[in-house]
């Protein structure tokens, strides 16, 4: 049976999708092992973006999504985007909604 493998390559970063030929009854683990994907013992997985353990056998035609760690917290990056934006020369003044906007 057919199966599409999901991942993120760890060298050039860039999202893969290949597909693999698996046996019936083969597990989310495995599917992704066919492909090459880098699969590690915490590595998470997930079906069709829902979060599945790694033992779920999968079906014809599913894709198997492996999941990547979160680098960055999103609190910390939301409140450092925030923090640069205050920082920025605003571009343009205008009153509300005027057509006429001053460029400074």
């Amino acid at each position: 049976m057919r199966i599409a493998v999901a991942y993120i390559d760890p060298q050039t970063g860039k999202a893969l999708c290949s597909e693999a030929e698996c046996e019936p009854g083969s597990t989310v683990r495995e599917a992704a092992l066919a492909v090459g994907a880098p699969v590690t013992d915490s590595s998470e997985f997930a079906v069709w973006n829902e979060r599945v353990e790694a033992a779920r056998i999968v079906s014809e035609g599913e894709r198997v999504e492996l999941l990547s760690p979160i680098r960055v917290d999103p609190k910390l990056a939301r409140s450092l985007r925030a923090q640069n934006a205050r920082l920025a020369p605003k571009r343009n003044i205008a009153r509300h909604g005027g057509r006429h906007q001053l460029h400074l």
